[in-house]
This record gives structure tokens, C-alpha cells and sequence, in this order.
């Protein structure tokens, strides 16, 4: 087939390095680092596009998408999956 040969999966979010982005994304969201590791080491992963066209790889694991680029020695974005909930009428305080 023409399957392209993967890149190898990183053994922890230490071996990724994090963009600024990424850094100000979990510092807004609160999400510490611990939960990019298990990302990687636990979750699923997805081959999916960035908003410009480029490659990535989201990792997936107890709510938390982890986004780094294809080649995984950089990592993009994170954020919390949406939660189920029911909607309620905003009243002021």
C-alpha cells in the first residue's frame, strides 16, 4: 500500500516540546501537566488537521484532547472535552 511509516509514539509529554501556545492554553484551561503525560501514554490517538492545513496527531484521555504536530516532538494545543450538562437560564446575582 502507500501507507506513510508513522512517527513513534513519544514515552511522555517530556519528550514533546511544548509552544508557547500550548503553555498559555493549559495555564488558561488549568491543565497541569500530568494530564498531557497520560494523554500520550493512555489515550487515543487520532490523525486529524490543523485550522491552517498541517498534519497533527490529538491524543485523547479522561476529557482532555492533547494536539501535537505530526512528526510528535511538538505539542500544540490542549484542551477539555465538552462536558453533558443541562442548560439554565442566566440570572443576575
Amino acid at each position: 500500500g502507500t501507507d506513510a511509516i508513522q512517527p513513534p509514539i513519544p514515552s511522555s509529554a517530556n519528550d514533546i516540546l511544548a509552544t508557547i501556545h500550548l503553555q498559555e492554553r493549559c495555564f488558561e484551561r488549568n491543565i497541569p501537566s500530568f494530564q498531557l503525560d497520560a494523554a500520550i501514554k493512555y489515550g487515543s490517538r487520532t490523525e486529524s488537521v490543523t485550522p491552517n492545513g498541517n498534519r497533527c496527531w490529538k491524543f485523547n484521555y479522561n476529557g482532555i484532547t492533547y494536539v501535537t504536530n505530526y512528526n510528535m516532538n511538538h505539542g500544540i494545543t490542549a484542551y477539555p472535552d465538552l462536558c453533558w450538562g443541562f442548560d439554565l437560564e442566566k440570572v443576575p446575582i
